[in-house]
C-alpha cells in the first residue's frame, strides 16, 4: 500500500500452541522432503490429527524399509492398524521395532494377535515384558491371551513378578480381578478396587453461575475438532485437546486451583494408606512426585459416549461436568452416566471381586478416581451437550515436563546496529487470511503472527536493522517511530528465539 493511504500500524506474533500447524508443516515438507525431522513432524502430524488415510497415503510408500526412519514407521504402522490394514501396520512396525524404537514393541505384538498369529505375540509379548515390564500395549495382548486360555494361575504370577520389578500399568489391576480364583487373591483385588475407599464424587463450591459461563466460554472457543478415532468416544461429540493450556483464562484459572485443591484433600484424606509399607498397592507405587496435570474437553450429545477404556498414563484421573442437560426426556436406560469396573480384558471369573458401579453426574461435579479403574458412559440420547473437562495426573516416571537446556535456546539479544535476517531453516505458511504461521524445520519451534508480522517477515528476506526496518513500516503505516520500532523489536526477539530469524 502507497504512503498516500497509509494504515493503523499494528504489529503481533507470539508463539502461540492453539492453531493448526498443518500448512506450516505440509510446506516445509514439500520444501524439505528429505530432511528426517521434518519428515517425522509431518508423521507424528498426521496421526494426531486422526489423517490415518493421509499418513499412510503420502509416507507408507516411502518408508517401507528396514532403514527407514523408526519414528516414522511407527506412526505408519499405528495408522495403518487403525485402518485394519494388518499386513502393512506388521511390516512397519516390526521394522521400527527391529530398529530400536520401544513404543513400537507393543502395538507390533497387537497386530500379531490381529493377525491371528497367537503363539508369536505372546513369545514376542512376553520378551518385551522381561524388558520392558511397564509396556501396557504389550501386556495387554498378553493379559488377554492368558484370559482366553484361563490360564489363571499364570497370569496371576506374571502380576506378581511385573509388579515386583517396578512394572505397575493401569491394566494389571483389571487382569488380577479376572484372574483371582482363591478367597485371599480375591481380597488383594477388593484392596486396590473399593469404590468406597478410592472413589469420590464431590459437588465443587463456586460462584453462582459460574458453570453456565464456562459452558458459555467453551461452546464459543474455536478449538473444537471431531472425535479422533484413536480415542474411546464415539457418537455425535467434539473434543479440545490440552484445555490446561489455557488456564490463564479466569474462568478456567478458578477451575483448576479447585481441581488441584480437591486433589491435595483427595491424598490427604488417604494418608495413611499412602505408606512406603503398602508398595504393593497401584496408587502407591504409581504415585507421582509431582502433580502434573493433562486435560482435556470432551462435549457429547444424542449417542455420544464413551466405550470401555482406561488413562495408562495417568496415577489419579477425574472429570468436572460443566453441563450435565436435562435428562428426563431421554427414555435411554442409564442415560449421561459413567460406569467403573474391571477393563474388558476377557472373560470375567467372578464379577463379585470387581462389580461395576454406575454415578450419575450433576452439573458442577468433580469426580476423582484411580487412572486403572476402567470406565465407559452412556448416551444421553438428548440434543443439548454434555459437556466434561476431563484430566490426569501423571503417574511417576511421566510427571516432569521436558525442558530445552540453556543449550538449545536460540540468541535472542541483538543492538541497534545489529543485522537480522531470515533463518536458513525457516519455512512459511498462511493459515488463513489473517493469521501466518513460521516455523524453524530442525527445532519445531514456530509462531503465529498478523499480516504486519508477515510483511515484516518478507522484509527479512535481506538483512536489516531494526531501523532500517522501522523505516520501511513507516512508509506504509500511520504511527509514531518510537512505538513502531518498540513493536518491531519486540516480535524480532520473538522470532530469533523461536529460530526463525538470525542476527548476523
Amino acid at each position: 500500500m502507497s504512503s498516500d493511504d497509509p494504515r493503523g500500524f499494528m504489529l503481533n506474533a507470539t508463539t502461540v500452541a492453539h492453531v493448526d500447524v498443518g500448512r506450516v508443516i505440509r510446506a516445509a515438507y514439500e520444501a524439505h522432503p528429505d530432511h528426517p525431522p521434518t519428515v517425522r513432524r509431518l508423521a507424528r502430524y498426521l496421526f494426531s490429527t486422526d489423517a490415518h488415510e493421509e499418513l499412510v497415503g503420502e509416507l507408507g510408500p516411502t518408508l517401507l524399509d528396514s532403514r527407514a526412519d523408526a519414528e516414522c514407521l511407527h506412526f505408519v504402522g499405528l495408522a495403518a492398524l487403525m485402518l485394519g490394514d494388518h499386513v502393512l501396520a506388521e511390516r512397519s512396525l516390526s521394522f521400527a521395532a527391529a530398529s530400536g524404537h520401544r513404543d513400537s514393541l507393543g502395538h507390533w505384538v497387537k497386530t500379531l494377535k490381529a493377525l491371528g498369529r497367537i503363539e508369536e505375540a505372546y513369545s514376542i509379548g512376553m520378551r518385551t515384558l522381561e524388558d520392558f515390564p511397564d509396556d501396557d500395549p504389550t501386556s495387554q495382548v498378553v493379559f488377554g491371551i492368558l484370559l482366553a486360555e484361563k490360564r489363571y494361575t499364570e497370569l496371576w504370577d506374571l502380576c506378581l513378578r511385573l509388579r515386583a520389578a517396578g512394572g505397575w500399568t493401569v491394566r494389571m489391576v483389571s487382569a488380577m480381578a479376572l484372574a483371582a480364583e482363591t478367597p485371599d487373591r480375591k481380597e488383594v483385588v477388593r484392596r486396590m478396587t473399593d469404590q468406597e475407599r478410592w472413589f469420590e464424587q464431590t459437588p465443587l463450591t463456586l460462584e453462582h453461575g459460574y458453570t453456565a459461563d464456562l459452558g458459555r466460554f467453551l461452546n464459543e472457543m474455536n478449538r473444537w475438532t471431531s472425535l479422533p478415532r484413536t480415542k474411546a468416544t464415539v457418537g455425535r461429540g467434539k473434543r479440545i485437546e490440552k484445555i490446561h493450556a489455557l488456564a490463564d483464562n479466569p474462568l478456567l484459572k478458578t477451575l483448576f486451583t479447585h481441581i488441584r485443591a480437591q486433589i491435595a484433600t483427595y491424598i490427604n484424606r488417604r494418608a495413611a494408606l499412602f505408606v512406603p509399607s503398602a508398595h504393593d498397592q497401584p496408587m502407591v507405587a504409581m504415585r507421582p512426585d509431582v502433580p502434573a496435570l493433562t486435560s482435556w474437553t470432551v462435549a457429547v450429545n444424542g449417542d455420544g459416549h464413551e466405550s470401555w477404556h482406561i488413562h495408562p498414563d495417568g496415577w489419579l484421573s477425574g472429570a468436572f461436568y460443566v453441563d450435565v442437560p436435562d435428562l428426563s426426556s431421554s427414555d435411554a436406560p442409564r442415560a449421561g452416566q459413567i460406569e467403573f469396573g474391571p477393563y474388558p480384558l476377557g472373560p470375567a471369573v467372578d464379577d463379585t471381586v470387581w462389580p461395576r458401579c454406575s454415578v450419575q453426574p450433576r452439573t458442577g461435579d468433580l469426580l476423582l478416581f484411580p487412572s486403572y479403574f476402567a470406565h465407559r458412559t452412556w448416551p444421553t440420547y438428548v440434543e443439548p451437550d454434555r459437556i466434561c473437562i476431563a484430566f490426569d495426573v501423571l503417574r511417576r516416571g511421566l510427571e516432569s515436563p521436558i525442558s530445552a537446556s540453556e543449550g538449545d535456546r536460540a540468541r535472542d539479544g541483538f543492538g541497534p546496529e545489529d543485522q537480522l535476517v531470515r533463518d536458513s531453516r525457516a519455512v512459511y505458511a498462511a493459515n488463513d487470511a489473517r493469521s501466518h504461521l513460521i516455523m524453524n524445520v530442525d527445532t519445531g519451534r514456530y509462531l503465529a503472527t498478523d499480516e504486519t508480522g508477515a510483511l515484516l517477515w518478507a522484509l527479512l528476506e535481506r538483512p536489516h536493522t531494526v531501523g532500517e526496518l522501522a523505516g520501511l513500516l513507516l512508509r506504509e503505516f500511520e504511527g509514531v517511530e518510537t512505538v513502531i520500532t518498540k513493536d518491531i523489536t519486540n516480535v524480532l526477539r520473538t522470532m530469533v528465539s523461536c529460530g526463525v530469524a538470525a542476527v548476523l
